[in-house]
């Protein structure tokens, strides 16, 4: 099982329920414990900031250590203005290349219905290079619309091959 415990913890938006970046990190080694302690073995622990949270410098102090994540998750949207996901992608990617070891999960993708149709086409066929030449591979996909005009192609995957714990 894949569990992804309180992903795009980065965002500014969840500061007050988060709380601080350590405060974080205690609250996942301590759910972990948790699981340890109840003899859980079957799952494998995702840890999963947004791109944003990359770009903007957020994301990596909220990392618990390589000894407490199997998985390193990232979710990436590009918002109201278009923009190709390699870019997005860029801050993330450099920062994983530092753990070699860790297999790599695009969490979620989105794809905003206000770009239009061949906007939103031509962000697709961008994200499957993008996907392809970082052996990023998606297993499903669905489409999200929160009702008020902001529907979204949600595109979920892992990297295929890697054993689950």
């Amino acid at each position: 099982m894949l569990l992804r415990f309180r992903w795009e913890m980065d965002r500014p938006g969840l500061a007050a329920s988060v709380w601080s970046p350590e405060d974080y990190v205690a609250a996942w080694r301590h759910v972990r414990d948790l699981f340890r302690a109840e003899g859980a073995t079957n799952v494998s622990w995702v840890w999963c900031p947004t791109a944003d949270g990359f770009a903007a410098g957020r994301a990596p102090a909220y990392y618990p250590g390589d000894d407490e994540v199997d998985w390193i998750c990232v979710d990436v949207y590009a918002g109201s203005r278009l923009t190709g996901l390699g870019d997005l992608l860029r801050p993330f990617l450099r920062w994983a290349s530092g753990h070699p070891a860790k297999p790599l999960m695009v969490g979620e993708f989105g794809v905003a219905r206000a770009w239009g149709a061949p906007s939103r086409a031509a962000g697709l066929r961008n994200a499957a290079l993008v996907f392809k030449a970082n052996q990023l591979y998606f297993t499903n996909a669905s489409l999200f619309d929160d009702g008020v005009g902001s529907r979204l192609l949600y595109l979920q995957g892992i990297v295929p091959g890697l054993p689950l714990n």
